[in-house]
């Protein structure tokens, strides 16, 4: 394995042990099935950046969704495997072994680079839908020919499930949940039955203050007690909303609504011409 730390568009901590453990799991082993996460700032991006640029096999990115699919620099699922937004339930006769090549007909191009693959990443996991991976698992399956999970293609799974959740609308998950008992990515069946690697890249990046990280910790798994709502109450108000200050704090909102409303109103409130 060629030494390939020092690539020109990362910036990569050498002293990282965890991060480079968990790149040699994935570089130089066989392990079939790893899920990477991390919190925020912890570098799961610049993980997926580093594999893509020095993995020297077949492989392929895929995200959930387009913005996703871009900044992995990738494209998305949907879109390579050619699905459809309905789910797919385990024991439908569109998704039947004998049928799978029936209900998605590649051309030879798109058979070609599927069984020539050795690796999918998949970025933003915690966004994808249990049905999904499972019928990801049959696709392989059927046109490898091989009966392994997925086809005998490794997996490297990469996100959050305290981030954003599984893209299911109520009536799709009332559809699947007779099948399911999460709409999340591990409750699918082929996850359930096939041995993974669960990896976490704990050091942070984007933040150095430790009582502000463990605040967000404490957060990030709903565990806050009051001293700690304490501490966020403490900066509520802290700026003189009536004196002009370059020290404005950026307003975060729930919808695009609140957040377009408050641009216009500091819009008008500017005197220098457009």
């Amino acid at each position: 394995m060629k030494n390939k730390h020092n690539i020109s568009e990362l910036k990569l901590d050498e002293t990282n042990s965890e991060f480079f453990n968990a790149s040699k799991i994935v570089l130089e082993t066989d392990t079939p099935l790893i899920y990477l996460t991390g919190k925020a700032g912890t570098g799961k991006t610049t993980f997926l950046k580093y594999i893509s640029n020095v993995y020297e096999e077949n492989m392929i990115i895929l995200a959930p969704t387009g913005r996703a699919a871009v900044n992995a620099g990738g494209q998305t699922i949907h879109s390579f495997f050619k699905l459809d937004f309905t789910p797919y339930l385990p024991d439908e006769d569109r998704v039947k072994k004998e049928r799978i090549k029936t209900t998605f007909q590649y051309n030879s191009n798109k058979i070609a680079v599927i069984k020539n693959l050795n690796l999918i990443i998949i970025d933003e996991i915690s966004m994808v839908r249990c049905d999904t991976i499972d019928i990801i698992h049959k696709i392989l399956c059927a046109y490898r020919g091989n009966d392994k999970p997925f086809g005998g293609c490794r997996l490297l799974l990469i996100g959050d499930t305290f981030q954003l959740p599984p893209i299911a609308k109520y009536n799709e998950w009332d559809i699947l949940k007779k099948n399911y008992s999460t709409p999340y990515f591990f409750s699918s069946k082929i996850y359930e039955q096939t041995p993974s690697l669960y990896i976490q890249l704990n050091k942070h990046y984007r933040q150095t203050e430790t009582e502000f990280l463990n605040l967000l910790d404490k957060i990030r798994i709903n565990h806050l007690d009051n001293d700690d709502i304490k501490l966020l109450n403490s900066r509520v108000g802290i700026l003189d909303k009536n004196e002009p200050s370059d020290d404005e704090p950026i307003l975060l909102a729930p919808t695009n609504d609140i957040v377009n409303a408050h641009n216009e109103k500091k819009f008008r409130e500017l005197k220098s011409e457009i």
